[in-house]
């Protein structure tokens, strides 16, 4: 928008004297503030995580830059990579989870299953990126029950693949927010839905929980 746009180079001119706290940001500081002052740990995001362990994380607020930047960060695939991708984000990742995690033994998905990994081995991310993934207790189709207990510096394994998004999509729940802190050659693809700005990670991905907060953990992939 122009707003933004001159909000950013007004920025980019005086580093030193500008700072910028955008809109969403802002009630989120607002939440945060509002739970230590009841006592309750702050919701853990993002916003508090762009810089950790010696490493920057590139972390978007705007949904039209991480559009952008999604856009530009999508990975050639081939002809049977591409229909078994739009299989799993469209339909199919309920029957392949449920094949990842052992429930059924199908060969047509098993095939499906493999070409996905195959592919996510092929193209690890090439940034540091904050991603995000919102979960709802009424569902397990995310295993949701082994994130809600970890504690920090648990481990926790995925059998399947997990999505994640540049963005905070709520229409998949809100129940649970996991940040996932991916470090530049982890295991993790984009898939090329710029709908929801989808990053899949590799099945058998295991994940180390770094903070806690309200609702919410972030992770990091060992």
């Amino acid at each position: 928008s122009g707003k933004s746009t001159f909000t950013n180079r007004l920025r980019d001119a005086f580093p030193d004297d500008v700072a910028v706290l955008y809109h969403d940001n802002y009630y989120k500081f607002i939440i945060n503030e509002e739970l230590i002052n009841n006592d309750y740990l702050p919701v853990a995001n993002g916003i508090l995580y762009s810089e950790y362990d010696g490493r920057e994380y590139r972390h978007f607020d705007e949904k039209i830059e991480a559009n952008l930047f999604y856009k530009a960060d999508v990975n050639k695939s081939n002809k049977v990579e591409k229909r078994a991708l739009e299989y799993y984000s469209m339909i199919g990742y309920e029957a392949i989870r449920a094949f990842n995690i052992g429930e059924i033994n199908n060969a047509g998905t098993g095939r499906i299953s493999s070409i996905i990994s195959s592919y996510i081995d092929k193209h690890p991310i090439e940034d540091n990126l904050v991603l995000n993934r919102r979960m709802e207790i009424s569902s397990n189709i995310n295993g949701l029950n082994q994130w809600i207990g970890a504690e920090i510096g648990d481990i926790v394994e995925e059998k399947s693949f997990a999505s994640f998004s540049l963005s905070q999509l709520s229409q998949f729940g809100n129940d649970l927010q996991i940040t996932l802190l991916a470090k530049k050659g982890d295991k993790v693809s984009n898939i090329d839905n710029s709908f929801e700005q989808e990053y899949l990670v590799q099945k058998n991905s295991k994940y180390k929980v770094i903070a806690k907060g309200t609702n919410s953990i972030v992770v990091e992939l060992v």
